[in-house]
């Protein structure tokens, strides 16, 4: 049985946020503050916040907007024998460039279920193997590491693993309007499909089809 545990990648700006936030997860989350401006640091105390008794562990920004039932349907997910235990996820695919175009190519010859994709795209929620959270950090803190973003970083790993990273559509998480904290970020970023605010993860399609898309990013949202 593969379990799910969770932790909010937290700005003290938006405290507001996380308190809501909280209140949408069906279940606990840690809280990981930003103590000195550096996502990178966050981000990595982030992943490693997850319990030790679960098999994956959720890390999820404090401007995300979650489906209900986010983890139990992850846990669903992940529980279903078509997949791995070691499969990563991320929940939230953009509605952003080449990959918008992409990705209504794909869909207007044939919908999906899942996009298959070389790296971990966006940051926005991921969920990561239990077994894969220290080696994956010790990748991201090595001193060669130059990519400013965590997402990238997170995704650097996969590509160099080789290990495809699995994303649901509909996303099952969007981003919140407004301002990012990231610069030459807009307020406008948002899913290219979200399931929805008041519909439940629980009732993904997950046997649905998939499509493989070989794409990554250089700049990650």
């Amino acid at each position: 049985m593969h379990t799910v545990s969770v932790a909010i990648m937290a700005h003290p700006s938006r405290a507001a946020y996380v308190a809501e936030l909280q209140g949408k997860l069906d279940r606990p989350a840690t809280v990981v503050w930003d103590e000195k401006q550096d996502r990178i640091d966050t981000g990595t105390r982030a992943l490693l916040a997850g319990s030790p008794d679960a098999t994956h562990h959720m890390v999820i920004q404090d401007d995300a907007v979650p489906s209900k039932n986010l983890v139990a349907g992850v846990e669903k997910i992940l529980n279903n024998p078509r997949f791995s235990k070691d499969i990563p996820l991320c929940l939230y695919a953009g509605n952003v460039g080449t990959f918008t175009r992409h990705f209504n190519r794909q869909w207007k010859s044939s919908p999906f279920s899942w996009l298959l994709m070389q790296g971990m795209n966006w940051g926005v929620a991921v969920v990561i193997p239990r077994l894969e959270l220290v080696p994956l950090v010790n990748f991201m803190l090595k001193p060669e590491r130059r990519e400013p973003q965590y997402d990238l970083r997170i995704s650097r790993y996969f590509e160099f693993r080789r290990i495809k990273v699995w994303y649901p559509i509909p996303s099952l998480v969007d981003h919140r309007h407004g301002p990012s904290l990231l610069e030459g970020h807009g307020e406008g970023r948002h899913a290219w499909k979200f399931l929805g605010e008041e519909a439940s993860a629980l009732d993904f399609d997950f046997d649905g089809k998939f499509a493989i898309v070989n794409l990554t990013r250089k700049f990650i949202g």
